[in-house]
């Protein structure tokens, strides 16, 4: 949406819970989230990883493993011809051990 509507849409979100109403409000940008909400429920997969007040979220590591990954603060590490080498190679090993785990169960991976 345009940042006019946007803003006009939350101005009317804002006036609703002001009057006491319950708004269910799906939105994925942490500004609007933080503007307008008094709790939040984090879901990730369908189903609800975190909920709590919109500032403790973003500090909750099941939140940040789902919206980052849980390896976000690795710096990676790659030879000359871009083989992954050290913390690297490892968690490529694991990533590539749970899909073949996956594969083999037959489990949907187009998520």
């Amino acid at each position: 949406m345009n940042p006019a509507l946007t803003e006009s849409l939350l101005q009317h979100v804002k006036s609703l819970r002001d009057d006491g109403m319950t708004v269910v409000f799906v939105e994925h940008d942490m500004d609007v989230i933080r503007d307008i909400s008094d709790w939040v429920v984090v879901m990730a997969q369908g189903r609800v990883i975190a909920e709590g007040l919109p500032g403790t979220l973003s500090s909750n590591k099941a939140v940040v493993d789902a919206y980052l990954g849980a390896h976000h603060d690795l710096a990676l590490e790659f030879d000359a011809e871009g083989n992954p080498v050290g913390q690297t190679a490892v968690l490529v090993a694991e990533i590539e051990s749970k899909l073949e785990a996956a594969i083999e169960r037959g489990q949907d991976l187009s998520a």
